[in-house]
């Protein structure tokens, strides 16, 4: 079976209203900045392992989401951020971000602080950081997003882009090469794969861990014509497909413990894949784009994520795949469909509030994520934080 319906759930009411969204956003972005305190960062929510200074479910992650919306007048904000990331340089590590193998990542590490604190103070002093977290993650062994290459690869791209640094240009020019040196021919699964060591040796798929994100990142990087080849066959080689669906599995090679499930969401399967692949140079005859619309359609299909409506494993991140589509595609169903996970999204963070009492404060795992989210249904575009917009 290509996904299990006990993780998912029917559309509620699924009626777009934009009034609605944005007052969502306005209320997100208001109580993480009233809750939020300097010393002991946000209040730790019991699915969260907080506080942390990472991108991925700590301070880095809640603090771009706000300057971001803010910078798109989606929401008012009234801090002065300058001096709190410059802080969180400061702060012990702790939970993943405590690994070494994390340190310099992106989504656990360094580079996700220093793109943070870049696009917040605009200061050199983040580029040195960046720089150093990427010639240091150059043969990192996962072979991942979240802490391996690919990451430290976005990371370095990003950081280019908005200070212009040639050296940012070179070390990013030095890990594409080394993401690329480890893409190999498996006879095995008839296609290219990644090879990951993160908790277990295996092959995974996934965009937060596996071939997909570290496509994104090279596609980021400027490759996307030298990988198309190799990603279509790869996806093509590795899909499960039932009547007019698709989805791919966690890993094709031994899975790590535990992780054998089919799974709909950004971190492992069809979402996740959609989202980082969708800005893939079209080829002619490929069958890309028809993979990427059969996992469209499961998405839809298996309905939005019982689990929450955050972005790695929730409403709002799957959503996110629809919203890819529509760039992709042009047709509006997709952006319909986006639409209508956004409002069951807020009507599972509305009950979530009520269950906890308070706010999940986290860009991956938790409300800004959505507020993101729902801010891209409102202006119809598909820049998934710290994927595609930075």
């Amino acid at each position: 079976m290509l996904f299990d319906p006990a993780r998912h759930g029917p559309l509620r009411e699924s009626r777009w209203d934009e009034a609605r969204a944005r007052d969502t956003i306005g209320r997100i972005v208001a109580e993480a900045e009233r809750v939020f305190d300097p010393e002991t960062l946000w209040p730790e929510h019991p699915l969260d392992r907080l506080p942390s200074r990472s991108l991925y479910y700590g301070a880095a992650g809640v603090i771009w989401a706000i300057d971001f919306l803010f910078e798109q007048s989606a929401a008012r904000s009234t801090r002065d951020w300058n001096p709190i990331v410059e802080a969180l340089h400061s702060r012990p590590h702790v939970g993943a971000e405590a690994d070494p193998l994390a340190r310099d990542g992106y989504l656990h590490g360094a580079a996700g602080l220093a793109l943070v604190g870049h696009r917040v103070t605009r200061s050199a002093v983040w580029v040195e950081r960046a720089l150093a977290s990427a010639r240091s993650n150059l043969e990192h062994p996962s072979n991942e997003l979240a802490i391996g290459t690919p990451g430290t690869l976005l990371a370095a791209v990003a950081l280019h882009e908005a200070s212009g640094d040639p050296r940012l240009h070179e070390v990013a020019a030095r890990s594409r090469a080394s993401v690329l040196a480890r893409l190999r021919f498996e006879p095995e699964h008839g296609c290219k794969l990644w090879t990951q060591a993160f908790g277990a040796t295996t092959q995974m798929l996934g965009l937060a861990h596996g071939f997909a994100g570290n496509a994104c990142a090279l596609i980021r990087a400027g490759v996307s014509a030298q990988l198309a080849g190799d990603v279509e066959r790869t996806l093509d080689a590795t899909a499960r497909i039932e009547d007019g669906l698709a989805n791919w599995p966690q890993s094709v090679g031994p899975p790590r413990p535990g992780r054998d499930a089919m799974r709909v969401q950004i971190c492992h399967g069809a979402p996740g894949v959609i989202v980082a692949l969708a800005r893939l140079e079209p080829r002619p005859g490929s069958r890309l784009d028809e993979l990427l619309r059969m996992g469209g359609e499961l998405v839809f299909r298996a309905g939005p994520l019982a689990k929450g409506s955050n972005l790695c494993h929730g409403t709002a991140g799957n959503g996110y795949a629809f919203l890819c589509l529509y760039r992709r595609t042009g047709e509006r169903v997709w952006l319909e469909r986006a639409r209508s996970f956004a409002m069951h999204a807020i009507g599972q963070w509305e009950d979530e509030r009520e269950v906890h009492g308070r706010g999940r404060y986290s860009l991956w795992t938790g409300d800004v994520g959505l507020a993101c989210f729902l801010w891209d249904c409102v202006r119809e575009r598909d820049e998934f934080p710290t994927v595609h917009a930075f």
